[in-house]
């Protein structure tokens, strides 16, 4: 197996990082074919090799590629839809609300453009 080269942001599966790892050999970097490949693959896998896999959830094929190579409980795949934007946010305020992701990002925009008066303003006056 060799290793695949990786580009910027995700592969056309989701996958942002894969890595190969087997016992005294450096971590191959792979993409998110040869990864199905290895999962696939019908012979025995060598002891404590195992993938590494980062993939980006707002990539909308990550979900579906996922799905077709593992075998997960229903309670993973829920947790994509979870929350705001499929992110778990369980302890961040407001966000059951409807809009509280707005609120959030309007309170910390006004909060940085106060500190940035405060910090430069005054040095301007």
């Amino acid at each position: 197996m060799q290793s695949d080269q990786c580009t910027y942001g995700s592969d056309k599966n989701g996958l942002v990082w894969g890595y190969l790892f087997k016992p005294e050999v450096p971590a191959i970097q792979i993409i998110s074919d040869t990864a199905a490949e290895w999962i696939a693959a019908p012979v025995e896998k060598p002891e404590n090799a195992f993938l590494w896999l980062h993939f980006s959830l707002s990539n909308l094929s990550s979900e579906p590629w996922i799905r077709r190579h593992f075998a997960l409980p229903d309670a993973f795949y829920e947790s994509f839809h979870e929350g705001l934007f499929g992110m778990n946010v369980e302890g961040i305020p407001l966000s059951t609300y409807k809009h509280g992701f707005i609120v959030i990002v309007g309170i910390l925009t006004i909060l940085t453009a106060l500190i940035a008066y405060l910090a430069f303003g005054r040095r301007l006056e």
